[in-house]
């Protein structure tokens, strides 16, 4: 069994453990730190911490084994689990230049959309829509499958949607059966007003979740805010999800209608509750929009008294089945290969970089542990979009016959000059004092707080749900993941 703690030791135990022969670190009795940002804030150097994370992950790899056997299972979730201890001491340290890899990956399975929302990038007011940078294109599998070999071993989550209209990607199901082979938690979200014809290849693709932005229950109303969209079709087709996963026996996708409130529609809640579990959909979420009245005037956000979260049918969260863990072995050589190469030998391909930048400035969580790729394949930070203005927010972008390594993405020069904008204010401004404005990144001047829909309770429940055996200690697994 694997110990109760992870902890990266203090600076003196690293020094001291560094040139053993055998470094148990792991094994030995852990000293409690208060909190896991103590041990995580402990100033250890980037070589030591990579040596640590090496033994930490074998141990891991050896006690997976033991419980079930399948090599390529013990790799990728012993990978994971380093990795997101690696990703939880850079921020901690606010390095610039990381050997973690992202734990959340983002995907636009497609740009475009054919609805015209208020406040979005595909809004009909042009003169709003026009600033956005966003190319409406599609993500072809094979660009998203050089994103996934090369990061999808690490990473917990793939969240397939930001601005664009997913299943507008006729080859959705496809992109969601990939990032499962990695034993990805997938979720998606969609308007649903379009013809959906491969509802059963979307039921068997392993899709863990689909958010439904329906907003009203009369055309009418509905149709205010979601302009363009059909409510008919969309319920024709929540209805079709729902009867095949009927057929399939299956409990995924788990259905949530999101219900966003505006004064235009806020009388209709009641009337979603009453109609939730006649669709077949699991959940009912209402909830505040942000304000689109910068674009439309006459839309109002408002908060509803029956805002809240309401649980028609549902699910116990354990979507990784022996079967899913199977289905990673397809995926065996890139797995392996992420899993053979060592934490040391990421730290040594590095170019010299700071030790402990600035652990306690402000920073942004996105930069540590998020890459986005959008329709285009361009990378970028976060869930924002970028614009023709001020947002630089692509920085680099994605090929499908991609020659640059996974942390040659992670620490693109936008990327680093983000974090170093946090962390060392003044080295960043000397080392942009010569860079033209389109090649700064926004975030150094970012006041935005962009929320994300997975964080740390949602690792924890992934690790649970892929840890069936309970391998893995609830002490350790609430180390790796406690708040910041």
């Amino acid at each position: 069994m694997l110990p109760s703690t992870f902890e990266i030791p203090s600076e003196s135990q690293a020094n001291e453990w560094y040139n053993r022969p055998q470094i148990e670190w792991f094994a030995r009795k852990n000293t409690a730190p208060e909190s896991p940002g103590d041990a995580l804030r402990s100033g250890v150097p980037k070589e030591q911490a990579a040596a640590y994370l090496d033994q930490f992950q074998q141990a891991t790899f050896s006690a997976l084994m033991d419980q079930y056997g399948d090599a390529t299972f013990a790799q990728v979730l012993a990978l994971k689990l380093a990795n997101l201890a690696a990703a939880r001491y850079h921020l901690a340290n606010r390095h610039s230049v990381l050997f973690s890899h992202p734990v959340v990956l983002r995907v636009d399975p497609s740009n475009a959309c054919q609805l015209a929302c208020p406040g979005c990038v595909h809004s009909e007011n042009n003169v709003h829509a026009g600033v956005f940078d966003w190319p409406g294109t599609m993500l072809s599998v094979d660009t998203h499958d050089a994103w996934l070999t090369r990061l999808g071993p690490f990473a917990f989550c793939a969240v397939l949607f930001n601005y664009g209209e997913p299943l507008l990607n006729k080859r959705f199901a496809e992109i969601v059966r990939r990032s499962k082979e990695y034993l990805l938690y997938t979720m998606t979200s969609t308007n649903l007003s379009l013809p959906v014809n491969n509802e059963d290849a979307i039921v068997a693709s392993g899709l863990d979740r689909m958010t439904l932005s329906i907003d009203g229950t009369s055309q009418e109303i509905y149709g205010r805010y979601r302009r363009k969209g059909d409510l008919d079709l969309v319920f024709k087709n929540v209805c079709a999800l729902a009867a095949a996963k009927k057929r399939a026996g299956s409990r995924t996708p788990y259905l949530v209608w999101q219900f966003l409130t505006f004064e235009h529609n806020q009388h209709q809640t009641q009337d979603a509750m009453r109609l939730g579990p006649e669709l077949g959909v699991n959940e009912l979420r209402i909830a505040t929009p942000f304000s689109v009245e910068w674009d439309d005037p006459t839309i109002h956000a408002v908060t509803s008294p029956d805002e809240g979260t309401y649980v028609f049918d549902g699910w116990d969260g354990k979507w990784c089945s022996s079967a899913l863990r199977s289905s990673a072995r397809k995926q065996a050589a890139a797995i392996e290969a992420a899993f053979s190469q060592s934490w040391t030998a990421r730290f040594e391909s590095l170019s010299p970089s700071e030790e402990c930048a600035a652990p306690h400035s402000p920073t942004c969580w996105w930069l540590y542990y998020n890459l986005t790729l959008d329709g285009a394949g361009r990378i970028l930070p976060c869930c924002m979009a970028p614009n023709t203005q001020e947002k630089k927010l692509v920085f680099t972008k994605l090929t499908s016959n991609e020659s640059r390594g996974a942390l040659d993405l992670v620490n693109s020069d936008m990327a680093t000059m983000a974090r170093q904008a946090f962390a060392d204010p003044v080295g960043y401004n000397n080392r942009t004092s010569r860079v033209p404005a389109n090649g700064r990144p926004y975030c150094a001047t970012c006041a935005e707080k962009p929320a994300s829909p997975y964080n740390h309770v949602n690792i924890r429940n992934d690790i649970r749900a892929m840890d069936e055996g309970c391998v893995l200690s609830d002490d350790l697994i609430a180390q790796l993941t406690g708040g910041e």
